[in-house]
């Protein structure tokens, strides 16, 4: 019984007694309820309320708030249009901008993680799965760099201006008197440590230039000279490290057998025999299939691989060579075919060392999003407004890709953010993770 509820506990008691035969006690549980932690973004003050201030000059939310949008936004990719009319209602008005700067302020708590999954991982990564997408940027976001006063940036532009600072988006070929502009989305894939196959690193970054400049710039930075790196990804001269001093660095390419299939693929109602080389890129896409599906071990990869992989590579070569004979290589059948003879040596390289993936796939997946949401954000016309996306997807993927769970993740990280400024590399997914487990033992 509770004092203040004895005549309420007796009727109960007088009740169950009517229809029971057996002795009835009440016992009174108190129930303590949570209210959320409001926290000021502008000086990490934190208080308790139970409606969030939705004064965008306090700028105070919850970040429960803001990270549920950016899981929409980023995770699902989900246009802010649609989700500024979904937290709004009669009372409370969010508004695209205001659903930006959440975003902002997510980017710039995540910005010192940022910096230190890159350097991990260009610093120690054997095997890097790298592609690059196509995207549009304005003057504007060259102009942001260039042409303006610090104290006239943005909160979106002063996160670019210091990722420029730090790592470098532009590589601007200058065509006559006019700079050659052209903006790609450059994802990297792979694992800081080799022994740990679950904590794999994915790193988004928008710029200026192709793939290539933007892996120079991360390997002159982050890179030690005597650390050999293997390269996956299509053949592409774009995706050719460049950079002043590269040459210094060991190098090795393994080609995409997909980007050849697609060429057979594309080709194959000119004649019956490109069925030949299809059905060899069919049964290595098999074989590579269950090596990941089974998480086939070093030995058992090798064995797949020298077994079959290299007889059915050897098939495709003669097919090749053939189809070269029958349609010549000016034809769209023997370019197809003349592409994989060309690159045999570097198409083939995942055949004697296990580690190698035969393709980039993975990090295509990784793009998609991007093009699935290119039309649906306004602020992806600037470059200041993809970087900001992009540190926060770096982070999402990186946590998805190592089924590490971001919400809880991301939320102790806002909750931490002057321990996080001190100490970046404390802070990674993997290092958060581990502390986790070591917490729950």
């Amino acid at each position: 019984k509770k004092e203040g509820n004895n005549e309420m506990a007796e009727n109960i008691l007088r009740e169950a007694k009517q229809h029971t035969s057996y002795n009835l006690s009440v016992h009174w549980d108190i129930i303590q309820n949570n209210v959320e932690t409001l926290t000021n973004s502008e000086t990490g003050e934190r208080r308790s309320g139970v409606v969030p201030d939705v004064d965008s000059n306090n700028g105070k939310y919850t970040f429960q708030t803001m990270l549920s949008v950016a899981n929409l936004h980023v995770g699902f990719q989900m246009p802010i249009t649609r989700i500024a009319r979904l937290v709004s209602n009669n009372t409370i008005r969010l508004s695209k901008s205001t659903l930006f700067g959440f975003l902002v302020y997510i980017a710039r708590a995540f910005l010192p993680v940022f910096y230190a999954l890159c350097e991990q991982f260009f610093k120690n990564a054997e095997v890097i799965e790298m592609d690059d997408f196509n995207s549009r940027i304005n003057k504007k976001g060259i102009d942001a760099i260039i042409g303006k006063d610090t104290v006239d940036l943005t909160p979106a532009e002063k996160i670019l201006v210091d990722v420029e600072t730090n790592i470098g988006l532009t590589s601007q070929k200058v065509i006559g008197d006019k700079p050659k502009i052209k903006a790609n989305l450059t994802v990297f894939s792979g694992l800081i440590n080799k022994s740990k196959p679950l904590q794999r690193v994915v790193i988004k970054l928008t710029h200026i230039g192709g793939a290539g400049d933007l892996l120079g710039k991360f390997i002159l930075k982050y890179r030690k000279i005597h650390n050999p790196l293997w390269i996956v990804s299509d053949l592409s001269s774009v995706n050719n490290a460049r950079g002043k001093g590269i040459e210094k660095y060991t190098i090795w390419q393994q080609g995409c057998i997909w980007h050849a299939r697609r060429r057979f693929w594309l080709v194959r109602a000119c004649s019956d025999e490109c069925y030949h080389a299809l059905r060899c890129f069919r049964d290595l896409a098999i074989i590579e299939s269950w090596i990941t599906d089974k998480n086939a071990d070093e030995r058992e990869t090798r064995r797949l691989r020298t077994t079959y992989s290299k007889k059915i590579f050897k098939i495709l070569i003669n097919v090749c060579k053939g189809l070269i004979k029958t349609w010549g290589k000016e034809s769209a059948v023997g370019d197809a075919a003349n592409y994989v003879l060309n690159n045999e040596h570097t198409l083939r390289q995942f055949l004697k060392n296990h580690e190698i993936p035969a393709h980039n796939n993975r990090v295509e997946s990784y793009g998609r999003p991007e093009k699935l949401m290119l039309s649906g954000s306004k602020f992806r016309d600037t470059l200041s407004g993809r970087v900001v996306y992009d540190v926060i997807s770096t982070i999402m993927s990186t946590c998805n890709a190592s089924n590490i769970s971001f919400f809880a993740y991301a939320l102790d990280v806002l909750r931490n953010q002057k321990d996080v400024v001190l100490n970046p590399e404390g802070w990674t997914p993997f290092a958060w993770a581990e502390r986790q487990q070591s917490i729950q033992k």
